[in-house]
């Protein structure tokens, strides 16, 4: 049996369009759902979760004090009675056959946590597959990137994956202790999925199972402030962390790329990129570095003078991230070099004028 456990704590339309959805799903009306009222206050939510309890004989309601997302999914697994358990924050709108595809990898190999493929609804591009490390950095892998971009469909193991909608067998949550209650709403999944793979388990991605992942109407709603759980992560783990993004960048960096010689404008405030580069078969013809330029967006009419618009050898930007290619579509179309590449923090690795139109 399967138990989704879902530690609720959003408005009220996203939890209404989130259950108008999740509901109807034929693997979902077989399996337990545990919904744990994390310090829901919204009386409209509380009303229409009470009702859906009466609705649907699966659901099992709960109500607990303000408690954070470690500590309520925690009592959300005590309630729970499924041999697997799945974790799904009610922002996520899986396809029909996500959810058995999953079960299926936990079922028929030696697979120990599994997420999907998640998409951001607005855009159609990746919000997460897995997780990577950078030197003293971590993310979503591929964040940005188009869904349908081949190095997102390749199914492989990561270091650690996301609760946004990750599933496992529940003696294996509970062998592990379960989400350290530190935290409050930041790396208590993560953390866990990596200490799967520090004892030799398996995380796997898989791109087959495809979610929606909307953010922006759950826990977002608060403010946090992450820096000390940030510490209290890397105090504990920095030493065993195997940075892996020049290895995600290695498999983009195709025999095309790999045979020009590119002028390289470091546009991120990641101090390690000229190590991470070294790792990988880009050759470099000159470096130069513009840490100042703001990590949530840029404009290129307003850093490059004239002379590089018109720069007849390849360009390599290294940017915060990809998405924000797209604000400056005009400036490469001026450009017009089609051999022109970005590369991110979220190891995405893309030819500009593809990526862009």
């Amino acid at each position: 049996m399967v138990s989704f456990i879902i530690s609720l704590d959003n408005s009220y339309a996203m939890t209404e369009n989130f259950f108008a959805i999740f509901l109807k799903n034929k693997f979902v009306a077989t399996s337990e759902v545990i919904v744990v009222l994390d310090g829901v206050s919204n009386e409209n939510i509380i009303t229409y979760c009470k009702s859906l309890e009466k609705k649907h004989e699966n659901v099992k309601l709960f109500y607990i004090s303000k408690v954070g997302y470690g500590k309520a999914n925690n009592f959300g697994v005590q309630q729970s009675t499924g041999e697997y358990i799945y974790f799904i924050n009610s922002d996520i709108f899986a396809e029909e056959d996500c959810f058995e595809k999953m079960h299926l990898k936990l079922t028929t190999e030696n697979v120990a946590c599994v997420q999907p493929l998640l998409i951001y609804p607005q855009t159609n591009l990746v919000q997460c597959a897995g997780t990577f490390f950078g030197p003293y950095f971590k993310d979503h892998l591929f964040d940005g990137n188009k869904a349908d971009a081949p190095i997102v469909q390749v199914e492989n193991k990561r270091q650690a994956l996301t609760s946004a909608l990750y599933a496992m067998r529940k003696d294996t949550f509970l062998e592990f202790g379960g989400f350290d209650e530190f935290y409050y709403n930041k790396l208590e999944s993560f953390e866990l999925s990596y200490k799967l793979t520090l004892a030799g388990r398996v995380c796997l991605y898989l791109p087959s199972a495809r979610a929606w992942h909307s953010r922006g109407g759950g826990r977002s709603k608060y403010t946090f402030d992450f820096r000390q759980q940030e510490s209290y992560f890397w105090t504990r783990y920095g030493p065993s962390v195997n940075p892996d993004i020049s290895n995600y960048l290695n498999q983009q960096i195709n025999e095309n790329i790999a045979s020009h010689s590119y002028y390289t404008v470091m546009m991120s405030q990641i101090r390690s990129w000229k190590d991470i580069l070294s790792k990988t078969p880009l050759q470099v013809s000159q470096y130069v570095e513009m840490p100042w330029i703001s990590p949530g967006s840029f404009n290129l009419w307003d850093i490059f003078p004239s002379e590089i618009m018109r720069y007849k050898n390849p360009l390599a930007l290294i940017v915060e991230s990809i998405r924000h290619l797209h604000d400056n579509s005009q400036w490469f179309k001026f450009r017009n070099n089609p051999c022109d590449i970005a590369i991110d923090s979220y190891a995405n690795v893309v030819n500009i004028s593809d990526y862009i139109n």
